[in-house]
C-alpha cells in the first residue's frame, strides 16, 4: 500500500479509472472530486477491510494454506485489483494458475505465473512487491507490507506461520500537488 498515496483530489489511475484517497476507485454512486483526511481514513479503512476479506475468501476457496506472507500478497492484489470472478477471468480471480500454484505450495511458481497478466505490465512495481512476499516465505524481508521496497527490516510482518490476522496501519502519506502516475 506505500504505493498508493494520500490524494485529496480525483485522479485518474493506470487503467483511467477515476480514484481518490488512498487508491480508492469512485463507484458508480460515489464522485469524490476532492475529500479532506477523514474521508481518505475512512475510505481507506473500508476497502482495507474488503481487501482483506477478498484475500481471506481466495484463501478458502483455494484450499490454501496461507502463510502471513500469502495473506499479505493475496491482500495486495486484492486492494488493487479486487476479488473478480473466476469465469470471466478478472480481479485476482482471474489468476487461476496462479492460485493454484499457490494452492500447491508452490511459491515460485505462482511468483512466475504473475507475471503472465495485465497486471505486470500496467503496474510493474505492485508484481515485483508480489513476487518478493512469495520468494521470501521464510526470509525476512526489507519493509514488508507497507513499504515493501524503500523500508528497513520488519521481521514481525515476515512468516511462514499460517496467519490469523492482519492489522489495518493507515497509511502516513500526505497529499502534494503533483502526482507521478508511473508508479505501479
Amino acid at each position: 500500500l506505500e504505493r498508493e498515496c494520500r490524494r485529496k483530489i480525483v485522479y485518474e489511475d493506470t487503467t483511467g479509472n477515476k480514484t481518490i484517497g488512498i487508491g480508492h476507485k469512485n463507484l458508480p454512486d460515489e464522485d469524490f472530486t476532492t475529500i479532506d483526511d477523514a474521508k481518505i481514513d475512512e475510505l481507506f479503512e473500508s476497502d482495507l477491510q474488503k481487501a482483506i476479506g477478498f484475500a481471506n475468501t481466495i484463501i478458502k476457496e483455494q484450499n490454501i494454506t496461507a502463510t502471513e506472507n500469502d495473506r499479505m500478497a493475496l491482500t495486495l492484489m486484492s486492494f488493487q485489483l479486487g476479488i473478480g470472478d473466476y469465469d470471466e477471468k478478472s480481479g485476482v480471480r482471474g489468476f487461476t494458475d496462479t492460485l493454484k500454484y499457490l494452492a500447491e505450495g508452490n511459491r515460485e511458481a505462482a511468483a512466475i505465473e504473475a507475471e503472465n497478466s495485465k497486471w505486470a505490465t500496467q503496474t510493474p512495481k505492485r508484481l515485483k512487491d508480489f513476487q518478493m512476499l512469495m520468494r521470501r516465505g521464510v526470509d525476512k524481508m526489507k519493509g514488508g507490507f507497507i513499504d515493501m521496497e524503500e523500508g528497513g527490516e520488519v521481521p514481525s510482518l515476515v512468516s511462514d506461520t499460517p496467519f490469523t490476522t492482519i492489522e489495518s496501519p493507515l497509511a502516513n502519506k500526505t497529499d502534494t500537488t503533483e502526482y507521478d502516475t508511473t508508479q505501479g
